[in-house]
C-alpha cells in the first residue's frame, strides 16, 4: 500500500544532503579495498513520486553541445507496481545497511532546442507550475523553472541498456501530476 508523500526538511549538516554514491571523505575512498566497492543497484522499474530538489542546472550536452537543464529528483515513495522485494535489495548496501528511500536521486535532463522544449514544459506543467503569473502575464520556461524546487510529481522508473552495452541503467518516463 502507498503512503501518502511527505514533504522533506532540509537537513543541516551539508554532508547528509550529498546524493547517493557520493563519499564524504574522497581520500577515504580511494583507500577502501577493492573488493568493497561495488556499483549501486538501480531502482526497479515501476511508478514513484519525485521531489525537485533545488534549481535545474543549465548547461550543454557534452556530446553535441545541445542546451539543457538538468533537475535533480529526490525518491519520495514507491507505488503499488514495485517490486517490494527488488526495491529492498535497491536499498540494501553490501554491508547490510538499508538505506532509507529518499536517499535515491535521479537526474532528469531537458534539451532547450525548438525541437525539445514542449518536454520541459510538458514536466513544469505536470509539477503544478502555471502557464501565467497571477497578473495573466505567461510566464517562459526560466520564469516557471524557478518555482520547480519542492515541488512533487509523479513518474515511472524504467530500465534500459546503457550506449555502451555496460549494463543497465535507469531512466524516469511518464511524468503524471500529483
Amino acid at each position: 500500500m502507498a503512503r501518502q508523500p511527505q514533504r522533506q526538511v532540509p537537513q543541516e549538516e551539508p554532508e547528509e544532503q550529498e546524493p547517493e554514491g557520493r563519499f564524504q571523505d574522497y581520500e577515504n575512498a580511494l583507500d577502501r579495498p577493492s573488493d568493497e566497492i561495488a556499483a549501486p543497484i538501480i531502482l526497479p522499474p515501476g511508478t514513484y513520486t519525485w521531489m525537485v530538489v533545488g534549481l535545474p542546472v543549465d548547461g550543454v550536452s557534452s556530446q553535441k553541445g545541445t542546451p539543457q537543464s538538468d533537475y535533480t529528483l529526490q525518491c519520495m515513495e514507491a507505488h503499488g507496481d514495485v517490486s517490494q522485494d527488488a526495491l529492498e535489495k535497491a536499498l540494501t548496501k553490501p554491508n547490510g545497511d538499508v538505506q532509507p528511500l529518499n536517499s535515491k536521486t535521479m537526474k532528469q535532463t531537458f534539451y532547450n532546442t525548438d525541437n525539445a522544449i514542449f518536454m520541459h514544459k510538458d514536466f513544469l506543467t505536470q509539477l503544478g507550475i502555471p502557464l501565467e503569473d497571477d497578473d495573466g502575464n505567461v510566464l517562459s520556461t526560466r520564469e516557471r523553472y524557478a518555482q520547480a524546487p519542492g515541488k512533487l510529481v509523479k513518474a515511472k522508473v524504467r530500465h534500459q541498456p546503457r550506449q555502451d552495452g555496460s549494463g543497465t541503467r535507469a531512466s524516469l518516463s511518464n511524468f503524471m501530476a500529483i
